[in-house]
């Protein structure tokens, strides 16, 4: 049903859902990057600061 509703849209819609859609994909990727390395970040501090 969505499908058939996307195939109605124009080129330019078409575009304009694509760049909306990787604009939102680098975004989110970018801040789960972002947590994962905060997370390994302080998981290396306490290592550092138990083994020390």
């Amino acid at each position: 049903m969505i499908l058939n509703k996307l195939c109605k849209l124009s080129t330019e819609q078409h575009s304009i859902l694509l760049m909306i859609f990787l604009l939102y994909q680098t975004f989110f990727i970018h801040s789960l990057v972002r947590i994962v390395f905060r997370q390994l970040h302080d998981y290396i501090s306490c290592g550092a600061l138990l083994q020390s």
